[in-house]
């Protein structure tokens, strides 16, 4: 039986346009241990690819044909580049370079804030919306007659950084957007006990899995008090 082999066809392309070349720097107001001041510088431009024929000798360009808004982020001190020349990335429109220059600055800054021995991570609380409290009842009452059941109380909260030379209160949660999850022991629909800690989750499916799984142990460990569980 012949075998046949499939040929895999390199795609050869060269830049034809470069235009809207732009660099900001983008300092993060600390310094590193040689007190240099620590940012970034944030290159941008456009650039165009066209297909090469097939049988094209010499230097090509892999990237597919077609017109990028191009991304590239150095680190910098005292407004100069510093070290490891970093990745160039391509993207088909402005807004998801403009969204990916957000995110990488924001972890550069969380980077750059050890390095500079930031003692802490300092964060606040810039929104707090969407608050709710429920009941949820275990059908089971304990040795003074009291229903037992927990009180789950959700929201959504927003973190911003603070900057390095912030004095007073402040969170050491990471800056973004959680959707936050309690659950509190309750008896006759009022809270009971140890005051639970409070858990943040990047979605709210994650928050409602962990609270569904929260509250299938608290109901076992309440039929085991209630005395109609097997321990």
């Amino acid at each position: 039986m012949e075998t046949k082999t499939t040929e895999t066809k390199t795609i050869m392309t060269k830049p034809v346009s470069w235009s809207n070349e732009q660099t900001r720097h983008v300092p993060f107001g600390l310094c590193d241990q040689r007190d240099r001041g620590i940012g970034a510088l944030v290159s941008t431009w456009e650039e165009t690819f066209e297909l090469l024929p097939a049988d094209h000798k010499g230097w090509y360009s892999m990237c597919e044909p077609g017109h990028y808004f191009v991304l590239r982020v150095q680190a910098a001190r005292n407004r100069v580049e510093y070290g490891a020349i970093q990745h160039v990335r391509y993207f088909k429109t402005a807004e998801e370079r403009e969204r990916a220059a957000v995110e990488y600055l924001r972890k550069a800054e969380l980077r750059a804030r050890k390095l500079a021995g930031a003692a802490k991570l300092m964060t606040r609380t810039v929104s707090w919306l969407n608050e709710q409290t429920r009941h949820v009842s275990f059908g089971l009452r304990d040795q003074r007659d009291r229903g037992i059941g927990a009180l789950v109380s959700t929201w959504e909260e927003t973190f911003e950084l603070l900057p390095a030379d912030h004095k007073g209160w402040y969170s050491m949660r990471e800056p973004g957007h959680y959707f936050v999850l309690r659950v509190q022991a309750a008896r006759n629909r009022v809270e009971y006990g140890a005051t639970q800690h409070v858990w943040y989750f990047k979605t709210a499916e994650e928050r409602e899995r962990a609270a569904a799984e929260y509250l299938k142990k608290a109901e076992l460990r309440a039929r085991k008090l209630a005395g109609k569980g097997r321990s």
